[in-house]
């Protein structure tokens, strides 16, 4: 695409400037106009100010002389009436002055009266809406008061309840608790239970993928109540492996996980004893969902190995198909017209070049005759520099 570059011309000698010293000596030549009219004008205020002086100190002359004179006939008349009017302007004046006190003083009264009353109403309805407001305050706090006594006495009991559940029903319980969890959050996966009598972990998740596709191997949880999780509970849970043929095992626990268990990090709801998991019940399953990803995708990428060789046949027989020779026909067609359409887009651009380029002409044009016609009205040749600012 060609970009033809604008000429900026002085507007007085016509050399050829840039854009900015164009802009400048624009600047100039108006400056130096409109200090000439500025000239010529403030001139003819000096004269005119001049003539209105000298008229304004004749008038100003004749306009004393006149108020001399009339100034004593209206002296003399003012004083004849004031002497006649004086007396009775006096008594009307007092008149009217006691009338006003009297007025004044009428609603004064009336407004203190008033305002006493208004007073004296807003004090008693406050005073009577507070009272009211702290009977109903003492009535809530003692309905509350004896409420929370009711709800201590609740828990007390809740609590002896507690303390006499067998220590199994309670495991049974805190299981039944994890699991619903589980099957809360994954709701295609196999949730399965402890049998009663089998040397099995607690809880079994087959994992089943929103296809329908089963994962052999499962993710299997002990839980325990217990305040500590001890070795024993450790060689179990690496017991449960070989038995389900899994590396993902969880002991779920509420008290057991140590510091030494967290490798120094300060979090107390996941750590790690001899390839076992510890985890609190309140993110298993988080920790689940982390372990089921990890297993969907290790599973994807095994199919992927498996069926590498027969990918790479069907993508040689793709790229030698006649499918694929039109749709590299199609491709250069429409190429073609993609070039076609970037050379119209380059004429069209070209043509706009040339037009912006006549409107400068023309606007310079413009301006050019404009100066001239300023120069003409000052009524003065302005002497400007021809050299180039």
């Amino acid at each position: 695409m060609t970009i033809e570059i604008t000429e900026f011309r002085c507007p007085t000698c016509g050399h050829v400037l840039g854009e900015e010293q164009y802009s400048i000596a624009c600047e100039e030549v108006n400056r130096i106009v409109t200090e000439r009219v500025k000239q010529v004008v403030e001139i003819n205020n000096v004269q005119h100010r001049k003539e209105m002086q000298e008229r304004e100190a004749q008038h100003r002359k004749e306009m004393q002389e006149r108020e001399r004179r009339n100034a004593a006939e209206i002296q003399s008349i003012v004083q004849q009436t004031l002497s006649k009017e004086r007396v009775s302007i006096d008594l009307r004046h007092q008149e009217d002055l006691a009338e006003k006190d009297r007025q004044i003083e009428a609603v004064r009264s009336e407004g203190d009266t008033y305002w006493e009353e208004k007073l004296d109403q807003a004090v008693a309805a406050t005073v009577q809406g507070q009272a009211e407001k702290n009977s109903q305050f003492e009535l809530k706090f003692h309905r509350v008061d004896e409420r929370n006594r009711e709800l201590m006495q609740d828990i007390e009991k809740l609590q002896r309840a507690l303390d006499n559940v067998p220590s199994e029903f309670k495991g049974t319980s805190f299981e039944n608790n994890v699991a619903s969890q589980l099957r809360t959050a994954f709701k295609n996966d196999n949730i399965q239970e402890k049998e009663f009598g089998k040397e099995v972990a607690d809880i079994v998740q087959t994992v089943v993928t929103d296809s329908g596709e089963t994962i052999s191997t499962p993710i299997v949880y002990d839980t325990k109540t217990a305040d500590s999780v001890t070795p024993k509970d450790i060689e179990k849970a690496k017991k449960y492996k070989t038995i389900h043929n899994t590396d993902y095992c969880i002991i779920v626990t509420r008290k057991g996980i140590k510091p030494k268990d967290c490798e120094k990090e300060p979090s107390s709801l996941i750590g790690k004893r001899e390839g076992i998991f510890l985890v609190h019940p309140s993110i298993v399953v988080g920790i689940a969902r982390l372990m089921r990803n990890f297993m969907i995708e290790n599973a994807k990428q095994t199919r992927i190995n498996n069926g590498a060789e027969s990918k790479y046949r069907r993508m040689y027989d793709y790229v030698t198909s006649p499918e694929r020779f039109r749709k590299i026909e199609e491709k250069m067609l429409t190429k073609s017209k993609l070039d076609q359409l970037q050379k119209n887009e380059e004429e069209y651009h070209e043509r706009k070049w040339k037009d912006w380029k006549n409107t400068i002409q023309n606007w310079y044009d413009a301006d050019k005759d404009d100066q001239k016609k300023l120069v003409d009205i000052a009524g003065e040749d302005v002497d400007i520099d021809d050299t180039p600012p």
